[in-house]
């Protein structure tokens, strides 16, 4: 079976010669032409193309819409965005609601076929300006790894008592409180510290210090 391509864009000339390289260059079968988003979410469905290429700038609607209302109802339905629109906020919009490709209208019709072929193949198809845009904004927020938690100062108590190899009751009657009350503060070491058991706390301990 032919993998079937819908396309959405009012821009004619840039239309047509993407739809001539994807019959002669791709192969693909192109069943449907929209030239509005309300016209697509109508006869899509109707349809069912396995993939959708829409162009982000229509006329009075975004092309967000369609893939935002596709998408939801079909999950098994590829879309991609074309477009002039570089924009941070639009880029992740998109990918938010499941573009698998998102390519800048000075692509080449050329390598356009060929992120729409690595698409069809599983994969995900991002144009150069594109990934230049995503990366210069991963490195504006650059991952931070949090900070171990800090024990309160009753919790160092127990943890630097427990470094001597006392036991709880040991611990218990340095510190004037019973052996439950020592468990809890231990427990709650651990789970500060996701460990399992002292050797694993005092570990982390030495770690971080």
């Amino acid at each position: 079976m032919s993998f079937r391509l819908a396309v959405i864009g009012d821009d004619i000339e840039y239309r047509n010669g993407l739809i001539g390289f994807l019959h002669k260059d791709g192969g693909f079968d192109v069943c449907g032409v929209y030239d509005r988003a309300t016209k697509a979410i109508r006869g899509i469905p109707t349809l069912m193309p396995d993939m959708v290429i829409v162009d982000f700038d229509l006329p009075r609607d975004s092309g967000l819409r369609c893939i935002r209302d596709l998408k939801n109802r079909f999950p098994q339905m590829e879309f991609v965005v074309l477009t002039n629109k570089i924009e941070d906020e639009v880029i992740f919009r998109a990918l938010q609601m499941g573009a698998g490709g998102y390519i800048s209208k000075v692509t080449s019709f050329a390598k356009v076929v060929d992120g729409i072929a690595e698409i069809k193949n599983g994969g995900a198809y991002i144009s150069t300006q594109i990934a230049r845009r995503i990366l210069d904004h991963v490195r504006r927020f650059p991952i931070i790894p949090p900070e171990t938690p800090r024990l309160s100062s009753r919790e160092d108590e127990v943890v630097n008592l427990m470094a001597k190899g006392l036991s709880y009751k040991e611990i218990g009657d340095i510190l004037y409180i019973s052996v439950e009350t020592v468990r809890r503060h231990v427990h709650h070491i651990y789970r500060k510290l996701h460990v399992r058991n002292r050797t694993e706390a005092l570990a982390a301990l030495r770690k971080r210090n």
